[in-house]
């Protein structure tokens, strides 16, 4: 009836009711396929919104048609329906913006919330799977298509999934001998990117784990021996120190002790290159600083390992002073 009486409008806002109505029946029944009809539905009258200039209905179509392909992600093509479900809500939170509708600009970015969740969530648990390959291939095609809209809407989204990026990249690093330092240096800089972002928040834990992370991961880096290798040493040092106070003044204690364990064996390899006694020296001092919080907690394979790499500290020692008492 309405296309016969050329009544376009109505039947534009007919074809979005059908598409939210065969959406919630595919609650209970032929899922697929009535979400794949929803969302014909909901092609059909965006176009007609557009010629009128209807743009919160179109907005609103836009918005159905994106939960749509949410949906049906679940159960098909997963990236690929995510990624438009993204592109319609990219296109929604324009139209709200301009028509000042701060409710359903709410709404859209709640929404597009969620959905970008769903999606980074694919990514990140792949890689608490230790699928490190697939997952850095799910973020980093999520990042091409998000970057600058998570940056400026959802930034504990783009630092999260920095993090997990830093952790696969490292990973991977540690079970791969080709391409070790690419591995290395796309940690460092996922990590570099994450930690701006939990600073502006405030976010001071996830902050100093970071910088533990990647004050590791540059310790890892200098072992390859490459032209900025001091350089690398240098960083590492800075990172684990900017983390120590943030541990410190929320007692906790096990980080701060894995950290100047840290601190010590990247002072103990910068001391091969420069200011030998006064490096291997400091580095002593920060493992004895840890070895009482590890024998507190009973963490005994850090104790221990904090023991053999004293141990070794002080053999370097004795070959340039006190021999005998740095030997015993």
């Amino acid at each position: 009836v309405f296309e016969k009486d050329k009544n376009w409008y109505d039947w534009a806002k007919t074809q979005m009711g059908i598409g939210i109505a065969l959406r919630s029946l595919s609650e209970t029944e032929d899922r697929k396929i009535n979400l794949e009809n929803a969302i014909k539905a909901y092609e059909l009258a965006l176009p007609v919104f557009e010629k009128g200039e209807h743009w919160v209905d179109w907005a609103s179509t836009q918005m159905n048609m994106s939960n749509a392909y949410c949906n049906l992600a679940e159960i098909v093509d997963r990236n690929s329906n995510l990624e438009n479900a993204i592109n319609s809500y990219k296109l929604v939170l324009p139209i709200f913006k301009d028509g000042n509708n701060d409710y359903l600009l709410a709404n859209a970015q709640m929404n597009m919330g969620g959905t970008l969740c769903h999606l980074s969530d694919i990514g990140i648990s792949a890689i608490q799977n230790k699928d490190y390959e697939y997952g850095i291939e799910i973020l980093e095609s999520f990042l091409l298509i998000s970057f600058e809209f998570l940056m400026k809407n959802y930034p504990d989204i783009l630092a999260s999934i920095q993090i997990y990026l830093g952790i696969a990249y490292y990973s991977l690093s540690k079970l791969r001998d080709k391409n070790k330092k690419s591995y290395l240096e796309k940690a460092i800089n996922a990590y570099e990117l994450a930690l701006p972002i939990f600073e502006k928040y405030e976010d001071w834990d996830i902050w100093a784990k970071t910088q533990m992370d990647m004050g590791i991961a540059l310790r890892s880096l200098s072992i390859l021996r490459d032209k900025n290798r001091i350089i690398n040493l240098e960083k590492a040092i800075n990172a684990f120190e900017q983390a120590l106070p943030v541990f410190e003044k929320d007692k906790n204690w096990y980080d701060w002790a894995k950290t100047q364990m840290g601190i010590g064996i990247a002072l103990r390899s910068l001391s091969e290159t420069e200011d030998r006694k006064i490096n291997l020296e400091n580095a002593i001092k920060a493992y004895e600083l840890a070895l009482p919080v590890f024998e507190k907690g009973e963490h005994w394979v850090d104790w221990a390992s904090t023991q053999m790499n004293m141990s070794n500290a002080y053999c370097n020692l004795a070959e340039i002073v006190d021999r005998n008492s740095n030997l015993e």
